[in-house]
């Protein structure tokens, strides 16, 4: 009886730990009503194109957009919080930042080879995009989705 209890309570206990991904990312930016938030996906020991792929399709995008409710979040692989900073020095980034483990994708529900989501207000995710050779493509998919 006991051991049965022990092991209700340590359930109980890990069921707060794993907070819904979704939830994280909106808590995290403050999501408000009709605003969409932008994520892109980075390792910490990443290359510099894989940071300047979805940085350049999500610039001319915003550009492009009419909308203004839009927020940008970096979710980054790495274990640390010192490596969370490492990577805004490097990066010189000023915008939102979430530590996550390598399910993150999983727990998003998209594709393990998406660079840039965009989720809505109500943690959807509205569109997923992919390395493209045509960035045209995808710079022209994230405007209209950003506009809408």
């Amino acid at each position: 009886m006991i051991k049965t209890k022990i092991i209700f309570l340590i359930l109980f206990l890990f069921s707060f730990q794993n907070i819904d991904t979704n939830q994280r990312i909106i808590d995290e930016v403050k999501l408000k009503y009709e605003e969409k938030v932008i994520i892109i996906y980075q390792n910490i020991s990443g290359c510099l194109k894989c940071m300047a792929t979805p940085m350049n399709i999500i610039y001319q995008s915003i550009k492009k957009s009419k909308n203004k409710k839009i927020k940008l979040i970096a979710l980054v692989y790495c274990r640390r919080d010192i490596e969370l900073t490492l990577f805004k020095r490097n990066y010189n980034w000023e915008d939102y930042l979430l530590r996550v483990d390598h399910n993150v994708k999983d727990d998003l529900g998209v594709s393990e080879s998406s660079i840039i989501s965009v989720m809505n207000s109500y943690g959807e995710i509205i569109l997923n995009i992919e390395p493209s050779s045509n960035s045209n493509d995808n710079i022209e998919k994230l405007t209209n989705i950003l506009n809408y």
